[in-house]
């Protein structure tokens, strides 16, 4: 089978931590609805199911009106079908006791939302905020779960769901200018005008640097880990433990 340019991106990822890999077609026995990778490293060995995102209605219509108001369904809908149907493709592989996870990517920038809350609200259930009828400062509003989320039930196999992404990695260089210019402006007054003088500034000193070769911003693949509270089997923070890396 032909891969996909999601698998083609974990696989580098892998290649990069150095961990060893095989395809799930050449380590299973079920056939075509196996896992897509076995995965061993020296914190333990795991399984992982791929899944990238696809072109949806929505995507064709953000093509066309680039300002729109989209139904929240229409927009979580997709994702929470992937985390889905992984669980139900992982399922019958829990007598291997071992960690299983989902990896999720959009490799051609359709439109999706794979931000912190949507993945967690996916998982869980929307986000609500509780506000607490009370003078009592101490009590503060806290952030809940309410229902519709994939793993709320009987999904404690799936140990984690991942976002695998690039990530831009900015140069020391520009952190040093930046604090350079927040220095030479610190006794001025905060303001729009301030704030927009530094940023032109900013702007133009790293521009300038690009142009002349001596700042390179580069990307590392990474992945967002999010962990599933309520697995049976964790997945250790050791094999996906990079700089970039972030957990969850």
């Amino acid at each position: 089978m032909s891969k996909t340019k999601s698998e083609f991106l974990f696989e580098e990822l892998l290649k990069k931590r150095g961990y060893e890999f095989i395809k799930g077609e050449d380590y299973f026995e079920e056939g075509e609805k196996c896992p897509d990778y076995y995965v061993k490293t020296k914190y333990g060995n795991i399984i992982c199911e791929v899944k990238e995102c696809g072109k949806t209605k929505a995507h064709k219509t953000f093509q066309k009106v680039k300002v729109i108001a989209f139904s929240p369904k229409r927009i979580w809908r997709p994702i929470r079908t992937k985390i889905k149907k992984a669980s139900e493709q992982l399922k019958p592989y829990v007598k291997n006791k071992i960690p299983m996870i989902l990896i999720l990517t959009n490799p051609y920038n359709y439109f999706a939302d794979l931000s912190n809350e949507e993945i967690l609200s996916a998982m869980y259930g929307e986000i609500g905020i509780s506000i607490p009828l009370t003078d009592d400062k101490e009590k503060e509003p806290e952030l809940f779960f309410e229902g519709g989320g994939v793993l709320t039930n009987q999904k404690e196999h799936i140990s984690a769901v991942c976002i695998l992404e690039y990530s831009t990695i900015i140069p020391n260089k520009i952190s040093e200018i930046k604090r350079e210019i927040e220095e030479k402006y610190k006794d001025e007054k905060k303001n729009f005008d301030v704030t927009n003088k530094m940023a032109k500034e900013l702007h133009g000193e790293v521009e300038s640097l690009k142009k002349k070769g001596l700042i390179r911003e580069r990307e590392a693949l990474r992945l967002r880990v999010f962990h599933n509270i309520r697995a049976n089997i964790e997945l250790p923070l050791e094999i996906f433990n990079s700089e970039y890396d972030e957990h969850y």
